[in-house]
């Protein structure tokens, strides 16, 4: 800030003494997440560029929830359908007839344009996962050891601030324990979000992957994008001939309904 009136907010090119804090805050997002979930994004990234060349391969991967068949692609008069293997083979086991591929790239649009516009669905089960993780570590006797410590420490905290408001401490005493306490406490907290990580699996990770390929994507996507998709979506599976279920990369699924056109 500048010393006269109107005080003004300046950009320090060396005028004034300048200082770095480590650790002072809570992070949001974990240190081992956000460098896995960058990794994830890094090699899918290589993959995706390894040829130079765009496949001229569907991405969809396809299957059947009535008979547990996998679905083909097949061209029928310039138009691209995706069959079920089953109700090709025997239609009286299955009742899932042919569906156009541009139906179902606009199923996935919509859904896309929810997740990206509409929808906190991937935040909030980010949130419930960590939520089960912490509610599992509860009980456990290193967790519970490392929240005595940091209760500990804080408690420490807080009488040596009301022993400096009441001058029973040197200064510069002050300085040199509140450092010490505070390096205690981020050793503490860091021990304990890496015993939280440890106890944790992909999911979390895989579903922070998925939030930033969102949040980087278009607001609106007007057509197929098949490597977007590829990037989402793991595969999906065809409830009946009215409804679809996208099942992503993390496992959660989330189901669009297919507007059927007349043939």
């Amino acid at each position: 800030m500048t010393d006269t009136l109107p005080y003004r907010k300046v950009l320090n090119r060396g005028e004034r003494e300048s200082y770095y804090a480590q650790g002072t805050h809570d992070a949001i997002i974990a240190d081992a997440e956000f460098i896995s979930a960058n990794q994830l994004m890094q090699e899918r990234a290589a993959k995706s560029s390894h040829t130079g060349k765009k496949s001229n391969a569907s991405p969809l991967k396809m299957s059947c929830n009535i008979c547990g068949s996998r679905f083909r692609r097949k061209k029928i008069r310039s138009q691209i359908y995706w069959a079920c293997v089953g109700h090709d083979s025997r239609k009286s086991d299955c009742s899932i007839t042919q569906i156009p591929e541009s139906e179902i790239h606009s199923a996935f649009l919509r859904l896309y344009y929810k997740l990206k516009n509409q929808s906190s669905i991937l935040p909030q089960f980010r949130t419930r996962l960590l939520e089960i993780r912490s509610h599992r570590m509860l009980w456990s006797s290193d967790v519970i050891e490392l929240n005595k410590r940091i209760s500990n420490i804080t408690s420490q905290n807080q009488l040596l601030a009301v022993l400096k408001q009441q001058g029973g401490v040197d200064p510069d005493v002050f300085i040199s324990r509140r450092n010490e306490l505070a390096e205690q406490l981020r050793a503490a907290k860091l021990e304990k979000e890496r015993l939280l990580n440890a106890e944790g699996d992909d999911t979390i990770t895989q579903t922070q992957v998925l939030m930033e390929i969102i949040e980087a994507g278009p607001d609106f996507l007007e057509e197929f994008d098949g490597e977007l998709f590829g990037e989402l979506v793991e595969k999906i599976i065809v409830e009946s001939n009215e409804r679809l279920r996208f099942r992503l990369k993390n496992g959660l699924e989330l189901a669009e309904s297919i507007e059927r056109t007349v043939r």
